[in-house]
């Protein structure tokens, strides 16, 4: 079971030949993937949802279908709503009923 476990650590900086060969994109995508870097990119989006979600009691639907899309907040709150449902329906329903397989599926391995 031991050999199971990765004992690598999680994120090591590229080396300069490594990122020689890559493309510029490639290379800034690699630079990127440091943890104050990810921890940027995540700064970073939330302050852009943040954005939108004030933007949203500015800008509404010009003409809405029903009377709740009219209402600020109205698209970000349902699309949270139908993602956990998602998540739930998926982990709690369609995972162990459709896609679950037996225990001995794979043989010994």
């Amino acid at each position: 079971m031991s050999e199971l476990h990765n004992t690598e650590p999680a994120w090591t900086p590229p080396s300069e030949a490594d990122l020689s060969a890559l493309s510029p994109l490639g290379r800034w995508l690699e630079k990127s993937r440091a943890p104050l870097s990810a921890l940027a990119w995540k700064i970073a989006l939330l302050l852009i949802l943040a954005v939108l979600a004030v933007a949203n009691f500015r800008l509404r639907p010009h003409e809405p279908h029903f009377g709740l899309d009219a209402q600020p907040l109205f698209w970000p709150v349902f699309g949270l709503v139908v993602g956990v449902v998602m998540v739930f329906l998926v982990k709690r329903i369609i995972q162990p009923c459709f896609l679950k397989r037996p225990e001995d599926y794979y043989g010994d391995l």
